[in-house]
C-alpha cells in the first residue's frame, strides 16, 4: 500500500487510535491484541464523485476483493482510505477514514463496517500476513 512520504506504521495507528477512541467492532476499551492494516483507497475529489459513491457502495455490500483492487490513493488529492481491522476476539472489519490533502485539516472517521462469519474470513485472507501492524500503543512500545 501506498503511504506519504515520511508516514510510518505507527503514525497510522496513532490516528486510527485517536479517531476510534475505542473498538467499534468489539466494543472494547483500547486495543489490546488488535492489529490493522491498510485496505483499499480511492480518491475523493469532485471529478472522481461517482467512482466514490461505487467504492462506498461496495463497502456497504462487503465486495472485499473488488475494494483490495481499488488503490486510488494520490498524495496531491483528497481520498478515503480503507482500514482492515483485527480483533483479538476474531472480529474484523473495515474502517473508513477521510484522507484530506490539507495539512491542516485533520482525518475524518466517515463509518465503520463489521465483517463475520465468512465474510470476515474473505476480507482477513485478502491481506498478507506481514500486512498486518499492531494498533494496539503497547505492542508499538515493545517494537
Amino acid at each position: 500500500m501506498k503511504r506519504r512520504p515520511g508516514e510510518s506504521e505507527d503514525l497510522i495507528a496513532g490516528k486510527l487510535r485517536r479517531l476510534l477512541a475505542n473498538c467499534p467492532l468489539c466494543y472494547c476499551s483500547g486495543f489490546s491484541g488488535h492489529s490493522y492494516a491498510q485496505f483499499a483507497s480511492v480518491r475523493a475529489t469532485r471529478e472522481d464523485k461517482q467512482q466514490l459513491q461505487d467504492f462506498l457502495e461496495m463497502v456497504n455490500r462487503q465486495e472485499w476483493g473488488r475494494l483490495h483492487q481499488s488503490q486510488g490513493f494520490h498524495v496531491m488529492h483528497d481520498a478515503v482510505i480503507l482500514y482492515a481491522v483485527r480483533c483479538s476476539s476474531g472480529v474484523a472489519g473495515i474502517v473508513v477514514i477521510r484522507d484530506p490533502f490539507e495539512l491542516w485539516e485533520d482525518d475524518t472517521l466517515l463509518s465503520w463496517k463489521c465483517a463475520e462469519g465468512k465474510s470476515a474470513d474473505s476480507l482477513v485472507g485478502l491481506i498478507d500476513p506481514a500486512d498486518w501492524r499492531p494498533l494496539e500503543t503497547e505492542a508499538l512500545a515493545r517494537g
